[in-house]
């Protein structure tokens, strides 16, 4: 459990943190010196399986959405599910990582935290009791609505309080989240891949399936999605509860506290409070107020002492407060974005060419040469999410790139995308567009996240909670405008093929 920290604790903490940051801007960054090995104590394991299992939770509810979105789109026809959903969800995402950057983080870390967990747990509930139960079509899309929504910001409250946390905990906690989220989509799909096998052998032993059997099908398979969900951001918020009690993780939450008192955002008006005065309130001399004989006479020796302490005490003041100014300046968005702007790029990056091949342009390839028909998307989504998975896990054991050559893979990267449009305009055979597939996950994968461990290891000490959250801020850019990216290439291939 954190404690709370004496004046003469929190004085040494501080000086500890000034003293890091100095030896930070005197050193050069060495990445594997920022990824010891930890013995794995009950504290450690408990600590990561709560930032690995935030990432999954991140995840979780859109991922599950997606997978119904054939269902979505068919009970509400006229509503363009497979637009408006993407939409309110990557504009919710960027709205809320943005407000947590300027200003949410100074929210107190157990509100942000309980508070995200438990409303997303409640609104995993209710997205699919809205569709599974009967009700008033309009009624259950307002529901379905609100729930997005609601759902995406207390996945983006968590996600960047997590994202925050693992700046100052470390780079092992920031790949956690990463690979937390490369466990859920690949555990996902799982279960969905079993779902289809299993109801189409259902299907092939039974006399025939009408829409009534499918729609039975399309909610059962919610069902089991949302309550996979479920069971990963309450497995979250246990081990949320039980880190703060782990002597491990003690220490830094003490220190990521700290490091929040001495970043105020308003820290910039702290220079306008008017610092006590040298001098004391009594008189110097005497006077007729104070006759020569009183008790309360101050000796002019005695007097010049007190005025100097008390002159050394206001200019102590008076550089406590220029040093707070100085950290929370530090700290701002625009100073991180500048300290760190190489790996936040890569970052951004990396998720804009990811969206612009997967799903759209991938999911559309045809099979030409093991004619797996509709299963062809399927093995390609599975394929991508398996070198996803091992990229993002990588990173921690073996790192190849640091900030000075961060910039080598970005070529690579960007030619997936020419690759995979010609591949949806003349396919290649399945085998060279699987290896392809698993490629693309496994250098974004690798390359994000080598570049959200990379991110705070350039920043000072007082800047590594927001370089944690711009960092999560970069990605979702690239997912969105990634994604809009993605949409504008399959019109172009749809005008060119038909011309």
């Amino acid at each position: 459990m954190v404690s709370h920290t004496s004046p003469q604790q929190r004085c040494g903490l501080a000086l500890d943190l000034d003293a890091l940051a100095k030896q930070e801007e005197e050193e050069e960054v060495d990445v594997q010196q920022l990824m010891p090995p930890h013995e794995w104590s009950a504290g450690f394991v408990v600590t990561y399986g709560a930032f690995f299992f935030s990432g999954a939770s991140a995840i979780a509810m859109w991922s599950c959405i997606t997978l119904c979105l054939d269902f979505f789109a068919q009970k509400y026809p006229t509503e363009r599910v497979g637009f408006v959903f993407p939409v309110v969800n990557m504009s919710t995402l960027l709205v809320i990582s943005l407000y947590m950057i300027v200003a949410g983080r100074q929210l107190p870390l157990e509100t942000r935290m309980h508070g995200s967990l438990a409303a997303y747990l409640v609104l995993v509930l209710l997205l699919p009791l809205a569709n599974i139960l009967e009700m008033p079509t309009v009624v259950a899309y307002t529901l379905t609505i609100m729930s997005l929504v609601g759902s995406t910001i207390c996945s983006s409250v968590m996600q960047s309080t997590m994202y925050g946390l693992g700046g100052v905990f470390g780079p092992v906690f920031l790949q956690a989240i990463e690979g937390g989220k490369g466990f859920g989509a690949i555990l996902l799909f799982v279960i969905r891949l079993a779902l289809k096998w299993h109801f189409r052998s259902h299907d092939e032993g039974a006399d025939g399936s009408g829409a009534a059997q499918e729609l039975y099908y399309a909610k059962l398979s919610m069902a089991v999605f949302f309550g996979v969900a479920f069971v990963i951001v309450a497995t979250t918020w246990t081990l949320y509860t039980g880190m703060k009690y782990a002597e491990f993780a003690e220490p830094m939450l003490e220190e990521y506290l700290m490091v929040q008192d001495e970043t105020p955002i308003n820290a910039t008006l702290l220079l306008s409070t008017p610092l006590p005065s040298p001098t004391g309130s009594e008189p110097q001399f005497p006077t007729e107020q104070s006759p020569l004989l009183s008790n309360n006479v101050v000796w002019p020796r005695e007097q010049i002492q007190r005025n100097e302490d008390a002159q050394a005490q206001a200019e102590s003041e008076e550089e406590g407060l220029l040093l707070l100014r100085e950290h929370a300046t530090s700290a701002t968005l625009v100073n991180v974005l500048r300290t760190a702007a190489k790996p936040f790029f890569s970052l951004f990056l990396s998720f804009f060419v990811c969206l612009s091949c997967f799903p759209g342009l991938i999911s559309a390839i045809p099979s030409t040469t093991y004619h797996l028909a509709d299963w062809f998307p399927i093995v390609l989504v599975g394929c991508y999410n398996l070198g996803d998975l091992v990229g993002k896990n990588l990173p921690v054991y073996v790192m190849y790139f640091d900030v000075e050559s961060l910039h080598l893979p970005w070529l690579l990267q960007v030619s997936f995308i020419p690759f995979f449009m010609a591949a949806l305009v003349h396919p290649f055979a399945d085998l060279v567009t699987i290896v392809a597939v698993v490629f693309l996950g496994l250098v974004t994968g690798y390359v994000a996240t080598a570049s959200m461990i990379l991110a705070p290891s350039v920043c000072s000490e007082y800047q590594k909670e927001v370089a944690g959250m711009v960092g999560g801020l970069s990605a979702i850019l690239g997912l969105c405008i990634g994604s809009y990216n993605g949409l504008a290439l399959e019109m172009l291939i749809q005008l060119w093929t038909k011309t």
